[in-house]
């Protein structure tokens, strides 16, 4: 999970939000951004 959070901020700070888009960002209204991630469940 901690390399998703990771990949998905460095394209947000390459990028921006308006190009990195669904399904890793989604706006909400005005400068309102949801950053999304999927964990995986950990084995153990």
């Amino acid at each position: 999970m901690q390399l998703s959070v990771i990949f998905i901020y460095i394209l947000i700070e390459e990028r921006g939000f308006e190009k990195v888009g669904e399904p890793h960002v989604k706006h909400l209204e005005g400068e309102l951004w949801e950053i999304r991630f999927q964990a995986t469940p950990s084995s153990y």
